[in-house]
């Protein structure tokens, strides 16, 4: 799962007559920050998340997948790619982050 995907993130930008509160209880809200909070090994920064299979990786790591199954694979990693990249999350990924690190330290 690409957590970097969920519709939330149109929510969580929406920040007109939003105190920064508000803006942080969104933050933390997000499946982005609960994974960050349970180990941030298990998360790419979404630059890195943009990368997609070779059509020879999709084949080692599913031997025997029919041609056009690989084909559809190709595919969706592609347009979650590219939705990924028009998010620009990279300020986004960088708040979470910093909100992960001070709550820890917090608590």
């Amino acid at each position: 799962m690409n957590l970097h995907l969920p519709s939330s993130w149109d929510s969580i930008r929406q920040t007109v007559n939003v105190t920064d509160d508000e803006l942080t209880s969104k933050y933390q809200d997000s499946a982005l920050y609960a994974t960050l909070a349970y180990g941030p090994k298990y998360v790419l920064e979404p630059t890195r998340a943009l990368a997609t299979p070779s059509t020879t990786d999709i084949m080692s790591r599913w031997p025997g997948l029919p041609p056009d199954q690989v084909e559809a694979m190709e595919r969706d990693f592609a347009t979650e790619s590219s939705m990924l990249e028009g998010l620009e999350l990279e300020n986004d990924y960088k708040r979470v982050k910093e909100l992960v690190a001070q709550d820890a330290e917090r608590f």
